[in-house]
């Protein structure tokens, strides 16, 4: 190897040994600011806390309310969640529809309501669920969350 290619290698190694390139979690410091941050945490920590209607028993409820019986309505979900094959009438299908849009009607009204919870609190929807994604992506700022949670009780 000539002297002039080795000097070069080691000029390259020294300028990337050089420029800071931010990790993820500088990134993510530089990216919400505390006081964004202290907002979604209040925000997260009253709706992970507040009551709210028992998913299950909205499921429960529109079973009870369609033509299945509980223990056929458990039969069809049980041979789905195990990919078996199961005889399904027509009549059942139409129930299974039904329960189906009752429980996706009961997720967008605590949806709706979330939402209006976030922009009564002061935060705009995109930028709370743009901080929700990195959360659920990052432990470090899940870290950072949990950090200012617990500062805002003292």
């Amino acid at each position: 190897m000539s002297k002039q290619y080795i000097v070069f290698l080691l000029s390259i190694l020294c300028l990337f040994s050089c420029t800071k390139v931010p990790s993820k979690q500088q990134a993510s410091k530089q990216e919400f600011s505390d006081k964004e941050l202290r907002k979604f945490a209040s925000i997260y920590n009253y709706l992970r806390l507040r009551p709210r209607g028992n998913p299950e028993m909205a499921v429960r409820d529109a079973v009870l309310k369609s033509s299945l019986s509980e223990k056929r309505f458990g039969e069809i979900m049980r041979a789905k969640f195990t990919q078996q094959q199961i005889e399904i009438s027509a009549t059942e299908q139409t129930a299974l529809n039904s329960i189906r849009n009752t429980v996706k009607q009961t997720q967008l009204k605590q949806k709706v309501e979330d939402d209006k919870i976030i922009v009564e609190r002061g935060m705009m929807l995109e930028r709370y669920y743009a901080i929700m994604k990195r959360y659920k992506q990052s432990t470090f700022l899940q870290n950072r969350v949990y950090d200012l949670i617990n500062s805002q009780k003292k």
